[in-house]
């Protein structure tokens, strides 16, 4: 199905849990925001950033989504009215350590957020020179072919 014409310049299209909101980030007018739209009807747009933002992620199971501030320093979040296709105001969650680097509007997402909305898996500049904050040390091992050694085994 194509996008209608109003929406050909979107980014980051994130789709809610339950696939019916379309959460993406646009420059309706001047610096990028985020909004979210009734999918796949379209309908009831609705701007959830205020003052600009970018990377639209819904927590998993729920109508809360998160997004990054416009400088990419602080994760917000914004929950649907109970009852209500609106959002309430944007809060911030916290401000992303020095070590984080989110990227910029258009970029992969960098975070995930956990079922309970608690907890965030970010991507850590592997060397960080801030004032106590050790770099961070290679610890992943890739494995190819991992179902065959497991089939020599039996």
């Amino acid at each position: 199905m194509p996008l209608p014409q109003q929406l050909q310049r979107i980014g980051q299209p994130e789709f809610s849990p339950d696939r019916r909101l379309l959460a993406y980030r646009a420059p309706e007018s001047g610096p990028g925001e985020v909004y979210v739209v009734d999918f796949p009807d379209f309908t009831h747009l609705r701007q959830v950033s205020r003052g600009s933002g970018f990377d639209p992620q819904w927590r998993p199971g729920s109508t809360e989504l998160f997004f990054l501030s416009d400088d990419g320093r602080a994760l917000m979040s914004a929950r649907q009215k109970t009852g209500s296709p609106d959002f309430e105001a944007p809060t911030k969650v916290f401000d992303l350590p020095p070590s984080i680097d989110p990227g910029r509007p258009g970029w992969p997402p960098f975070y995930s957020v956990s079922p309970d909305g608690d907890r965030f898996l970010m991507l850590q500049n592997s060397e960080d020179l801030s004032p106590g904050v050790q770099a961070a040390k290679a610890n992943a091992m890739l494995i190819e072919n991992w179902s065959e050694e497991f089939q020599e085994r039996k």
